[in-house]
């Protein structure tokens, strides 16, 4: 084997060693994905200075969706299964993959789908409605109980 290839393998293998083990905060052993919370709500900023949008994930794969004027708090004590076929409450069932999230959730009004993902302080979604096509993007950041 020639020097110059042999001293290549080397500095490839140093820096994959040094990357793999933490050095200089690189650690790619280290990298966790992101959790999706369960203890709480994902709250949207404030829409028009009226209502939040808020998302509730459980841990057996049931997601829900409402807007409200309620705070967190408030939404937190009552948005949950047994709201299921209240007034614009929406139920679907989310997939995780890594730190990446999809899910439609539907209500008496129709179908909206949600695909984005899972952040350490929160989610982002885009969004499209099956009720008016409309098409967004939204940051949540997380409520706990």
């Amino acid at each position: 084997m020639n020097p110059q290839r042999t001293l290549k393998l080397l500095l490839g293998m140093t820096l994959t060693a040094l990357l793999l083990t933490g050095c200089c905060g690189l650690s790619l052993l280290d990298r966790e994905t992101p959790e999706l919370r369960y203890d709480g709500v994902y709250q949207s900023d404030k829409v028009n200075d009226e209502y939040w949008y808020y998302i509730r994930f459980y841990e057996d794969g049931t997601v829900l969706t409402v807007s409200s004027t309620g705070s967190a708090s408030n939404v937190i004590d009552w948005l949950t299964v047994d709201r299921v076929g209240s007034p614009g409450v929406s139920i679907g069932v989310y997939e995780l993959d890594g730190d990446q999230i999809s899910f439609s959730a539907t209500s008496e009004r129709g179908t909206v789908d949600y695909e984005g993902d899972v952040l350490a302080d929160g989610i982002e979604l885009d969004s499209h409605s099956h009720i008016n096509d409309h098409r967004g993007h939204r940051a949540y950041h997380f409520v706990a109980e």
